[in-house]
């Protein structure tokens, strides 16, 4: 299984998009062999996937996610990001469930969290559609644990925090209820995320 897994990873990481012929290979052998995988190989074949933009049979995705709630509790920190931001990527609807089971996960690892794995974990939650109480604690302790690496923060982490942010404010129930962690993110950090944010593309300074 891990094989599978580091030659799907390899070959987004060497740029590879589309469903090309040795990518449907390695997509069946997951299939076949998923029930073997570990955590790394869940998250590592996910996040292969969705870097390489494949159209992929719902099967595999569907087993991945099986495989990946079972898993949960050994998740790390990269982990649980990765897993939520491929299937936020692909376009994969997910349940309140699942995102309330990852979401107390992170919150148990949460000082192990850096700042790029919780732009990518939030900007996933926001894309979305669950009820606002399945990710309450989910946002207090990333909220709290992004407040302690405010200097470590990077553009593309800021961009992915403002939507995080700006997808808070669009429901007005949600918006009423926010965490206290989540509200003085906003009064610190608020106007340097939008910033960053409108500068788009532009490169750093």
């Amino acid at each position: 299984p891990q094989g599978v897994a580091n030659l799907l990873w390899a070959l987004a990481t060497m740029g590879v998009t589309g469903r090309r012929a040795l990518v449907a290979a390695l997509e069946r052998k997951a299939l076949q062999t998923v029930n073997d995988f570990n955590a790394e190989d869940v998250c590592s074949t996910l996040w292969a996937l969705a870097t390489m933009s494949v159209r992929c049979e719902g099967a595999l995705v569907t087993a991945l996610i099986r495989k990946g709630r079972d898993l949960a509790g050994s998740f790390k920190p990269d982990q649980v990001s990765h897993f939520l931001w491929s299937l936020a990527t692909m376009g994969v609807a997910v349940g309140a469930e699942l995102v309330a089971l990852l979401g107390r996960r992170a919150c148990t690892i949460s000082g192990r969290f850096q700042a790029r794995e919780i732009g990518e974990l939030m900007w996933a939650v926001a894309c979305f559609d669950v009820p606002f109480d399945s990710q309450f604690i989910l946002f207090d302790c990333m909220a709290t644990r992004c407040l302690q690496l405010r200097s470590d923060l990077k553009p593309a982490q800021k961009r992915l925090l403002h939507q995080w942010l700006l997808s808070c404010q669009i429901s007005p129930g949600l918006k009423a209820s926010l965490p206290e962690s989540v509200v003085r993110m906003k009064q610190t950090l608020g106007g340097e995320l939008l910033e960053i944010f409108s500068a788009g593309g532009r490169p750093p300074p």
